[in-house]
C-alpha cells in the first residue's frame, strides 16, 4: 500500500490523515482512488497542492470526482462523467474552507458526493452542491442596508 506523503501545511495533513483513515473504505465502494502531492510553481514559489481522483466504481457510469485542496484552504471539486453510454457531462464547486471545518470534514463531503454519483444522469448534478454548500465560502456577497 503506498503511503500517504506528508504536507508542510496543518489543513493537507489533516485531508492526507482523514484520506489514510478511510481509504480502504473508498477501494471497496470505489474502483481506484488515487492520492497525489503536486507541487505548482508560480510568481509566488512553489505551492503544494493535494489531490485526490475517484473513480465511480458502479457500472451505471464512468465518473470522476476530483477534489484539489491548497494551502490557503482554497478547495476545487467537480465531477466528470466520459459518457461511455450517454452523453457526458461535468459539474464542479469550488471555494474556501470555513475555519471551523477540517480535513476530516472534507473527506466526510467527498464521500458524500461520491454516495450520490449513481444516482444522477447528468441532468440534476445540483444535488453535488448540498454536501459542499456548508463547508465553502464562495466569495463576498452583497449586503443591501435599507434607510
Amino acid at each position: 500500500m503506498t503511503s500517504i506523503p506528508p504536507f508542510e501545511n496543518e489543513l493537507l495533513n489533516e485531508i492526507a490523515e482523514a484520506y489514510r483513515k478511510r481509504r480502504k473504505s473508498l477501494k471497496h465502494r470505489n474502483s481506484r482512488p488515487e492520492f497525489y502531492k503536486v507541487y505548482e510553481q508560480g510568481a509566488r514559489g512553489t505551492v503544494e497542492r493535494l489531490e485526490i481522483v475517484l473513480e465511480d466504481g458502479t457500472k451505471k457510469n464512468s465518473a470522476v470526482l476530483r477534489l484539489n485542496a491548497w494551502p490557503d484552504r482554497y478547495v476545487s471539486v467537480g465531477v466528470r462523467n466520459l459518457g461511455k453510454s450517454a452523453p457526458g457531462w461535468s459539474w464542479a464547486f469550488e471555494g474556501r474552507l470555513l475555519r471551523k471545518f477540517s480535513g476530516r470534514d472534507m473527506l466526510a463531503a467527498l464521500e458524500a458526493t461520491l454516495d450520490l454519483l449513481p444516482r444522477t444522469d447528468g441532468l440534476n448534478t445540483e444535488m453535488f452542491n448540498s454536501p459542499w454548500k456548508p463547508l465553502l465560502a464562495r466569495g463576498p456577497s452583497e449586503i443591501h442596508r435599507t434607510a
